[in-house]
C-alpha cells in the first residue's frame, strides 16, 4: 500500500455570534465609532439600523463609507450597555448583501451618587458619622440609610461622587420635618445647617431630588436617607418621693435619664420652702456621670413645711435639651386636715355619683398638651390629632372625680371604664384610649413633665402610654386636670377615633 501525506484544508471559522465592543464607560453625550470591511450603502444602513434599549440616534459617514459615527440626540442613560444590530440583509456600497448580520455593543458611564452621609454636631462628628464615612472610603459603598443617636444641633453631610451642580443639590435638598437653615460647599460636599435645633426624640427624613451632575447625568442610587435624634434627659426618680409625707432627712436626690450640664442644672435648682417662699441652704455634689444630684440642706427641714424641688428654667442635658421638673413633699408628718363630716344616707357606694361629662376647660392647657402630642406623631410621620370638646369634657370629668374622691385609677370607683364613660357621654368610636398621670408644679411645666415620660416608654409593640400618644388609629383627643389642695395635678387624656 501506498500513504501519502498533506496539509488539511483550510476552514472559514464561523462567524462570532458576539457583538464587537466598541466602548466602555463611554460618557453619556459622546459618539462612537462603527468599523465596516467593506464600503457600505450608508441609507441601507442607517435605515435598518437598531439599537436597544431604544435611543434616539444620529449617524455620520466617513467619506470612504466605512465608518459611521453614532451619536445620542439627547444623551445616552448612565449606567447602560446598549447593543446595536445590522442585519444581513443591509447593502454594501456594491450592491451586495451582509453575509451574516452584526452586532456592536458599548457600556455608558456610572450615574453620579451620593457616596457619603453624616450627621455632625458643630465641628465634631459623632460616632455614628465617622463610621458611615469610613465605610464609604473604604469598600466604596452607600453610606447606611440611617443614623442614630444624633445631637439636637445637628448639621446634616451629604458627599458625591462628582462635582454636581450645586444650585439643582440645594433646590433639590428635601428634609422632613422641614427645617429652614443654610447651605456650605466644600469640594463634592455639601453641608446643610439648620437654623435651630432639631426636636429630642424626633426622626428626620433627607432626600436630594432632580440634581445632576456638572455633565447633566442625573444623580443615581439611593438618595434618601435618614437619622433619630437623641431622647431628651429628664428626671426618672426623686428622693424624698413626689407627695411624700413625714420626711426627717435634709437630703434630697434627683436622677436623671442621662448625662445633664452639671453646671447649669446645678445652678437652676432649687428646695424652696413653701410656707416661707424662700430657697434653703445647703450643698450640691454630682455623681461622675453627671445623672444624679444630691442636694444636702445646711439645717435641718421645718417641720411640717410643705417644699417643694424644682429643676427650673436654665438647666439643661448635655445635647443642650431644656430640663424642667417640680416635686413637693412634706418634712416629718404634718397633721392633715379632718375632712368635715357630712350627713350621708345609705351606704358609701351608694353615695358616689359620678359625672361622666362635664364641658370642655378653657384656656390654653389642652392646646399645650395637644401641641406636645402632635409634635410626637409628626416625628414618627403619624397624622395630627384633633382636640375634641366632647372628649375633652369626659377627661375633666374623670380628673375632678378623683380629685373630689381621693383616687387614681383609670377604672371609676363605680367600675366604669374610660369607653364606658364615653359612651356615657354619647361619643361614638371604634377604637379608644386613655392616659393618665401626676404632678406638681405648674399646670404647663406637669403636662410636659409628664409627656417627656410616656415619650420614654418603649416603642413599638407595647401597650403603654407611647403606644397611645403614637396610634395611627385615633383622631382626636381630650384633655382635663384638676389639682389637689396640697399641689398636685392629675391629668387625664382620652382619645378616639
Amino acid at each position: 500500500g501506498t500513504s501519502e501525506a498533506a496539509p488539511s484544508p483550510l476552514r472559514t471559522p464561523p462567524p462570532s455570534i458576539l457583538p464587537t465592543n466598541v466602548g466602555v464607560g463611554i460618557a453619556t453625550q459622546q459618539g462612537l465609532s462603527l468599523d465596516f470591511a467593506s464600503p457600505m450603502n450608508a441609507p441601507s444602513v442607517s435605515g435598518s439600523l437598531t439599537i436597544s434599549p431604544q435611543a434616539a440616534m444620529h449617524i455620520a459617514w466617513s467619506e470612504d463609507a466605512r465608518h459611521a459615527h453614532v451619536t445620542p440626540v439627547s444623551r445616552w442613560q448612565t449606567d447602560t450597555r446598549y447593543e446595536l444590530n445590522l442585519p444581513a440583509d443591509a447593502r454594501l456600497a456594491n450592491g451586495s448583501t451582509l453575509d451574516a448580520p452584526l452586532s456592536f455593543a458599548f457600556t455608558t458611564e456610572t450615574a453620579p451618587t451620593i457616596t457619603a452621609f453624616s450627621v455632625t454636631r458643630g465641628a465634631t462628628r459623632s460616632t455614628q458619622a465617622q463610621l458611615t464615612l469610613e465605610e464609604s472610603a473604604t469598600d466604596r459603598a452607600a453610606p447606611a440609610d440611617t443614623a442614630a443617636g444624633t445631637s439636637s444641633r445637628a448639621s446634616v453631610t451629604i458627599g458625591f461622587s462628582t462635582e454636581m451642580n450645586r444650585a439643582e443639590v440645594q433646590r433639590g435638598f428635601l428634609m422632613s420635618p422641614a427645617m429652614k437653615g443654610r447651605f456650605s460647599w466644600r469640594g463634592t460636599n455639601i453641608t446643610f445647617t439648620p437654623s435651630s435645633r432639631l426636636d429630642p426624640s424626633g426622626r428626620y427624613a433627607v432626600a436630594v431630588i432632580g440634581a445632576h451632575d456638572l455633565q447633566g447625568n442625573p444623580l443615581g442610587g439611593d438618595v434618601s436617607f435618614s437619622f433619630n435624634t437623641l431622647s431628651a434627659v429628664h428626671a426618672v426618680r426623686v428622693s424624698p418621693a413626689n407627695g411624700a409625707r413625714g420626711v426627717k432627712g435634709r437630703t434630697v436626690r434627683v436622677q436623671f435619664s442621662g448625662a445633664v450640664d452639671t453646671r447649669a442644672t446645678g445652678q437652676a435648682f432649687r428646695l424652696v420652702d413653701l410656707n416661707k417662699t424662700h430657697s434653703v441652704v445647703g450643698s450640691l455634689r454630682w455623681n461622675t456621670a453627671g445623672t444624679q444630684l444630691t442636694f444636702t440642706a445646711k439645717r435641718r427641714l421645718a417641720a411640717g413645711h410643705h417644699y417643694e424641688i424644682r429643676i427650673a428654667k436654665g438647666s439643661r442635658d448635655t445635647d443642650g435639651n431644656a430640663i424642667r421638673a417640680t416635686y413637693g413633699f412634706y418634712a416629718r408628718s404634718a397633721p392633715r386636715p379632718a375632712r368635715p363630716a357630712t350627713a350621708t344616707t345609705g351606704s358609701t357606694a351608694g353615695a358616689y355619683r359620678p359625672v361622666y361629662s362635664v364641658p370642655a376647660p378653657s384656656g390654653s392647657a389642652g392646646s399645650y398638651a395637644l401641641s406636645l402630642i402632635n409634635a410626637s406623631r409628626r416625628a414618627y410621620g403619624f397624622a395630627p390629632l384633633r382636640l375634641d370638646a366632647a372628649l375633652s369634657g369626659v377627661a375633666q370629668a374623670h380628673a375632678t372625680d378623683q380629685v373630689v374622691n381621693g383616687y387614681f385609677s383609670h377604672n371609676s370607683l363605680n367600675g366604669a371604664t374610660p369607653e364606658d364613660r364615653m359612651r356615657a357621654a354619647g361619643i361614638v368610636f371604634s377604637h379608644s384610649g386613655e392616659n393618665q398621670c401626676y404632678d406638681y408644679g405648674s399646670l404647663t411645666g406637669a403636662i410636659a413633665w409628664c409627656h417627656s415620660i410616656m415619650m420614654a416608654e418603649p416603642y413599638p409593640g407595647y401597650w403603654n402610654h407611647i403606644g397611645n400618644i403614637l396610634n395611627p388609629n385615633f383622631t382626636r383627643v381630650g384633655f382635663g386636670s384638676a389639682r389637689k389642695s396640697n399641689g398636685e395635678w392629675i391629668m387625664t387624656w382620652d382619645f378616639a377615633n
